[in-house]
């Protein structure tokens, strides 16, 4: 399974950029991308129980469970990756109706 690492996080104006790098995921060298994140995802995702840069961590891995990290582009939003793999709200355990 791929490492996750949260490198840099840095707030803008709408939430959170973070920089991502994913280390044995089948490349020889680490793979670097960039995630975005509004603050109504975060807030959908853990409700505020644990720092952005963990959801956006845990956001990534669950993506790497069905994407390979080469296929990935070098940058997305977390709402991507909702709508690449809508099951991710149930995956990450926090979901809300």
């Amino acid at each position: 399974m791929a490492e996750v690492r949260i490198e840099h996080e840095q707030e803008v104006d709408s939430g959170w950029q973070f920089a991502v790098g994913v280390v044995g995921d089948g490349s020889a060298s680490p793979i670097e991308l960039t995630l975005t994140m509004s603050w109504a995802d975060y807030d959908y995702w853990s409700g505020g129980t644990e720092p952005p840069s963990e959801t956006a961590r845990q956001v990534v891995q669950y993506v790497l469970l069905h994407r390979p990290a080469t296929e990935l582009p070098a940058r997305f939003d977390a709402a991507t990756a909702r709508r690449w793999l809508p099951q991710i709200d149930a995956a990450l355990g926090r979901s809300r109706s």
